[in-house]
Order: structure tokens, then sequence, then C-alpha cells
């Protein structure tokens, strides 16, 4: 009895996709030399909150799985943490948060931030962004997001919800747009994002269905196969 090797094949197929680890998105270059306030201060002085964000494009048919980044900031204090949320893509800005890490601490590396994330970020292919916040009371210093003269996808967003430097910026806005954050004639900010890559299988999956024609299809060729046997005999 030969063994049909194409059909073996086909009904013990399962997805697999490749696998690797690398500095995923970068924009640490072209730096400007200024940069734009995104802190969290003490309760007393909230109004003057603020938030920056920037975004990245996942390449189609690849998913990642971010578990640190790096952004380049002046002013961080080596008490201070940050606040590092991603977000779905909303017409070019910040939409709804999918992962969200508050006051993780971080090593200042030259002016650039090094940060482990406690669980990785799954994200899948499309635009997203990244929010930062420095805790750190203005007793301790303010905290600029240092800024790049280039562009790359869309401006980062800026937001300040107490408006306490009367930007009227209270939600996510193209920071160019927002007087008072610092930078504004600069459209990107610094930061790069590392972890791991996933491309995804173009081999198809058999349905429910499938699997099902498939043993079927199996279990009678069995039984012919005996029956056929039988008769020989």
């Amino acid at each position: 009895m030969s063994i049909n090797r194409f059909a073996l094949t086909a009904a013990l197929l399962v997805a697999s996709g490749h696998v690797s680890a690398a500095v995923l998105y970068s924009q640490l270059d072209n730096a400007s030399g200024t940069n734009a306030v995104a802190q969290k201060v003490e309760a007393m002085s909230q109004e003057f909150d603020t938030e920056g964000a920037d975004d990245f494009v996942i390449p189609n048919g690849t998913s990642w799985s971010i578990s640190n980044v790096s952004v380049s900031h002046t002013g961080f204090n080596a008490r201070s943490t940050v606040n590092v949320i991603f977000y779905t893509n909303n017409a070019g800005l910040p939409g709804t948060a999918t992962c969200t890490y508050n006051a993780l601490p971080a090593t200042n590396n030259s002016g650039a931030l090094a940060i482990t994330l406690p669980t990785s970020c799954q994200l899948s292919a499309g635009t997203h962004w990244m929010g930062i916040q420095v805790n750190q009371d203005f007793s301790a210093g303010q905290v600029g997001w240092n800024t790049r003269s280039t562009l790359s996808n869309n401006a980062s967003a800026w937001r300040n919800p107490g408006n306490g430097f009367g930007s009227g910026c209270t939600t996510f806005a193209a920071r160019t747009t927002c007087n008072g954050t610092g930078g504004v004639n600069n459209p990107d900010n610094l930061f790069s994002i590392e972890g791991s890559s996933t491309v995804a299988s173009t081999e198809a999956i058999p349905t429910l269905s499938e699997w099902g024609m498939i043993i079927l299809s199996s279990i009678m060729a069995l039984f012919a196969f005996a029956h056929y046997r039988r008769r020989g005999n």
C-alpha cells in the first residue's frame, strides 16, 4: 500500500511564523537641540501635567512584541519614574490606550532613558502611538522629551489637560500647533522601540470544516482499503 504523502502533509499542516529579536523602530537621529515638556508633577500643580506621544508603523503581515523602549529626555532626575502608554491611531493622533505601564524605573544613559516593560506589549500591523510622561515634581526640575528636526509618519502629539501652559491643547493635538510646549518648530520626538517581530505564515490554515473533510476522507479511504483487502482474500 502506497501512502499519499501530499494528503498526509496537508492533514498535519500547522501555522508557523519566523521570530527575530531586534531594534524594531528608531527615531534617535536628527536631534534638534530642543525639547517639549512631558511630565506629571505634584498634585498641587496638576494643571501643568503634560504628555507627549509619537507614532510608529508596524509593517503589514507582522506583529510586534515590545519589551523595551528608549527615550531621549532632558532634566530627568535619577529618582523619577516614567509612564509609558501605547495607543491606537485615531485620524493621525493617539486614540485608545492598548498597553499602559505606570511608574517604571528608567536608566539614564547619557540622556537616553532605557526603560524595560514589565510585560511585553503585543501589537499588530498598522500605525500605533507611544506616549511618555515622567513622574517628577517641579521641585526636582522640569523634564522635556527631546525633539527631532525631521518628520516620520505623523507629527508628534501633545496634551496638557489642565491647560496650565495656556496652549489650548487639553486633548491630544499635533505638538507643532500647541504653543507653550517647547520645540514647536520640530515635528517629532527622539525614541526607539525594541522587542521581537513575528512574520505571519503565508500558508493557509484549514478551517474546522476542512479538517472534518480531511478526517472523513481518511476514514473512508481506510474502509475502502479494508474492503478491498477482504475481497482480495
